[in-house]
């Protein structure tokens, strides 16, 4: 079976590049680029020519992507296919080539970047999970605690975790603990010790110094 390939182009953006819109409405990527090239001597030596110009676009929504991605001067290897284009010059339409990307990317070869990678989406849910009862658990706490505390300045008593929580079962090999709901419970406990300790009670009144006792007077 053949190998399926595809037409690319590789060089680096000469132009800041724009994002502007069809007559439709689609969104449309555009920056000249600069594709070096060179000659060969002969003696196993090359010289370097000057870059051919090369106008690039993009459509859709991968053009908007490479909008946010791209500026003038970055490094790419891009995927699609050499296209013709008509523009005015003098009065006389003229067509010239361009190159039409599906895809882009920096040349890794030229390029150094950092890759952020998502963690896994059923390890993202599992989390935001947890977060959300952690918060219901805390909220319904405090509303506990402020129906049923005496005073505004008295410090109320720790009020223990209310709700239920259910558990996801643990998978197979993974250790237990790691997802029982006592450990839900342990950082409502945390967050209530925490915003306890910032309540204090309010100072009595400090008695005023005692009078001294006067001494009666004979007349």
């Amino acid at each position: 079976m053949d190998i399926p390939t595809k037409p690319s182009l590789s060089g680096f953006i000469k132009s800041t590049p724009r994002l502007t819109r069809t007559n439709n409405g689609n969104p449309r990527f555009f920056a000249w680029t600069g594709v070096p090239r060179s000659e060969y001597l002969g003696d196993g030596t090359y010289r370097e020519l000057e870059p051919v110009d090369v106008p690039l676009v993009m459509f859709g929504a991968s053009a908007e992507r490479a909008h946010e991605q791209f500026r003038k001067g970055d490094n790419f290897i891009a995927e699609g296919k050499a296209d013709t284009w008509t523009r005015q010059v003098d009065g006389q339409q003229i067509e010239e080539q361009q190159f039409v990307a599906s895809r882009i990317g920096h040349d890794n070869n030229i390029t150094t970047y950092s890759v952020e990678r998502r963690a896994p989406e059923q390890q993202v849910e599992r989390d935001t999970a947890a977060r959300d009862a952690v918060g219901a658990q805390v909220d319904g706490a405090e509303a506990t605690r402020a129906t049923s505390a005496p005073t505004a300045t008295a410090a109320a008593a720790p009020v223990p975790a209310t709700g239920n929580v259910t558990a996801e079962p643990p998978a197979a090999g993974a250790p237990g603990d790691a997802r029982e709901p006592t450990g839900v419970q342990a950082q409502v406990a945390e967050v209530l010790a925490q915003r306890e300790a910032q309540v204090a009670a309010e100072p009595e009144a400090m008695p005023g110094p005692a009078q001294p006792a006067r001494e009666s007077v004979s007349r």
